[in-house]
């Protein structure tokens, strides 16, 4: 799982409060700064958060934009089984 946050890149201090924040909630996922918003226009994150699943041939086969709900956290869930799934 890779996290990716948009930062504004002309401010420096923004990238070390995402670090900050990653250290103080013990996160162990790798943590992306979006610093030019590449990442958000390729997997087209227009709504954050956006969670999107990429299958091993680098193809995004699964887009959830929003608030996880119990509804869209079931749903990603099944989603992610599928992907594993595959052979």
């Amino acid at each position: 799982m890779i996290a990716v946050h948009p930062v504004d890149g002309a401010d420096p201090g923004e990238g070390a409060d995402v670090r900050a924040q990653v250290r103080r909630l013990g996160l162990t996922e790798a943590v992306y700064l979006d610093a030019d918003f590449k990442a958000v226009r390729e997997l087209r994150g227009s709504v954050y958060p956006t969670f999107a699943l990429i299958d091993r041939q680098g193809m995004v086969r699964y887009r959830l934009a929003g608030a996880l709900t119990n509804r869209g956290e079931r749903a990603l869930t099944d989603e992610i089984e599928k992907l594993l799934a595959e052979k």
